[in-house]
């Protein structure tokens, strides 16, 4: 989703599998957190083997979501206003929540003089349980329709 926002300078380096993958809480929750890494554990060995066979470009499709990427945003003021006010509301996905939250509160310590622009910054929540709540009501709510058994825990 930060990738959206136009107002700004995006560069990020080529995808790889060497950072490390985040592996989502839901996975341990419904008991595939083996399985999950066994195909992580896979694709890192299909990545590594085009990267040394000399097609490192190419590479970059052996790799899966949750795969950590390093990216660099610039932008003026107005956008991070924008970006930090939208991105941080409980709706927003947990995976960059508490990321923007602690983009706003560095900017908020080097440039004090900014905080009355940074003021509708949602702080609220931290540990992303509203929004992973909201996640979780979605996928039981489709599992239901779908009759799925949804008597594993999600809490």
């Amino acid at each position: 989703d930060l990738e959206r926002h136009r107002m700004l300078t995006q560069q990020r380096q080529d995808l790889t599998t060497e950072l490390g993958f985040i592996l989502p809480p839901e996975m341990e929750m419904i008991g595939l957190e083996n399985e999950v890494n066994e195909v992580v554990g896979m694709m890192d060995n299909l990545n590594s083997d085009i990267k040394h066979s000399g097609l490192e470009y190419a590479s970059q499709y052996a790799t899966l979501f949750n795969h950590r990427m390093r990216f660099m945003l610039g932008m003026n003021l107005r956008e991070f206003q924008h970006l930090s006010e939208l991105r941080t509301q409980p709706a927003g996905h947990f995976s960059y929540r508490s990321m923007v939250m602690e983009m706003s509160r560095s900017v908020n310590t080097k440039y004090p003089w900014a905080s009355p622009v940074l003021s509708y910054v949602d702080y609220s929540d931290p540990g992303n349980r509203i929004s992973r709540a909201g996640e979780q009501s979605k996928i039981a709510g489709k599992n239901i329709a779908k009759n799925v058994d949804v008597s594993a825990d999600l809490d």
